[in-house]
């Protein structure tokens, strides 16, 4: 029986277009057993088969060439990450890396397996590095006023969204200290994005980290900063951080996925007290 491309149980609606999965996979001759849509992701829409993860980007801020680009790369360099199938402006296909999201807790073997990749990972970044005179903060993954080259400073509209207002008057204050500007002092390639819906776990063992759309030139502090708990942990064993930097990059997260319902002011308040 041919596929029916009006199949409406697969039909995705967003403000800028009907998204039907079915005909991507088509157009490649891919089996969609298994097939799902999943809720991840700021900027793509996300459907699984059993073998086949399609992504299919919202609006105009995924550069699905760039991120096929940077998964190749990494797997050259041994990297554990999904294999790019087909790819166009609006979408990619990638072949699924099996197992599950590292969702915490998790074995510390898989923790030591993600800090390696991501190590390697910035030890042969795919390009030569910006000066730091010229380089300037992305606003991916949301919304940002641009920052002076070289300098890092935090989104302060962040202090003020209802979630942080829930905040003592003391605990934002010293955020917005951390919040301050910083010239950084080098910039590394990082992943961008290492947290546990990006990193597959199989039966207890690291199998892959995925997902290069945040990849990007930053303070290396901001690669760890986005680390679940135990992962960060680690790696504060592994490196010399500026640690003020790198809560204030965690903190500045932690506001803006609290004001999606995705994190608790006891997160924040856990960070503060790292920091004094």
């Amino acid at each position: 029986m041919p596929i029916q491309f009006t199949c409406a149980a697969f039909v995705t609606m967003t403000r800028e277009k009907t998204i039907n999965p079915l005909e991507y996979f088509a157009l490649h001759a891919l089996t969609v057993r298994g097939l799902e849509q999943i809720d991840v992701g700021f900027n793509n829409t996300v459907w699984l088969t059993d073998e086949y993860a399609l992504r299919v980007s919202r609006g105009d801020q995924v550069d699905h060439r760039k991120e096929v680009r940077l998964a190749l790369h990494a797997l050259s360099l041994g990297i554990r990450t999904s294999r790019p199938m087909f790819w166009a402006e609006e979408y990619s296909i990638w072949q699924r890396v099996r197992g599950s999201h590292a969702t915490p807790p998790q074995p510390r073997q898989v923790w030591e397996a993600l800090l390696d990749d991501l190590e390697l990972w910035h030890a042969n970044p795919p390009s030569p590095a910006p000066r730091l005179e010229d380089w300037v903060q992305t606003p991916f993954p949301w919304d940002r006023s641009p920052s002076p080259p070289g300098i890092w400073h935090a989104d302060p509209g962040l202090l003020r969204n209802d979630f942080a207002m829930q905040l003592e008057e003391t605990e934002r204050k010293r955020i917005a200290d951390l919040f301050k500007p910083r010239r950084l002092e080098r910039l590394h390639f990082l992943h961008g994005d290492a947290f546990s819906a990006n990193i597959i776990v199989d039966d207890g063992r690291y199998a892959g980290l995925i997902d290069w759309g945040n990849a990007q030139w930053h303070a290396l502090e901001r690669e760890y900063a986005w680390l679940e708990d135990d992962a960060l942990g680690i790696a504060l064993t592994r490196h010399d951080f500026d640690l003020e930097l790198l809560y204030g990059l965690r903190l500045e997260l932690l506001l803006f996925v609290g004001s999606l319902g995705r994190v608790t002011l006891g997160d924040v308040r856990r960070v503060l007290e790292c920091v004094g």
